[in-house]
């Protein structure tokens, strides 16, 4: 499992930096649409009737809480299974101290 992930981890790390550099065709779509934008700005051309939103924010809403409270849920559970295998390591260890003739504790 730690091989797995000593291999995943930098290439989560290579992929992400890929993903946020900049490359030389990007930065040649921004001057366009920086000389497009200017040529929009010459004149002022007013918006007709009301804007209307595609997509209602409540279910976006409900939805992004329901995922939130997945994610809370199964962050908990796993420290609680973490948490009893840890006590059951404890108890092991434990066991092996007593039936050595180690301190005992309480």
């Amino acid at each position: 499992m730690a091989t797995i992930r000593n291999i995943l981890l930098p290439l989560g790390f290579l992929a992400g930096s890929l993903l946020v550099t900049p490359t030389p065709s990007f930065a040649q779509e921004e001057a366009q649409a920086e000389g497009a934008a200017e040529s929009r700005s010459e004149s002022f051309v007013a918006v007709e009737g009301a804007v209307k939103e595609d997509i209602a924010g409540g279910p976006l809403m409900l939805a992004a809480y329901a995922v939130t409270w997945i994610f809370l849920f199964l962050y908990v559970v796993r420290l609680v299974s973490m948490q009893q295998r840890t006590l059951k390591e404890i108890e092991r260890l434990s066991t092996i101290l007593e039936q050595a003739g180690g301190p005992k504790q309480e």
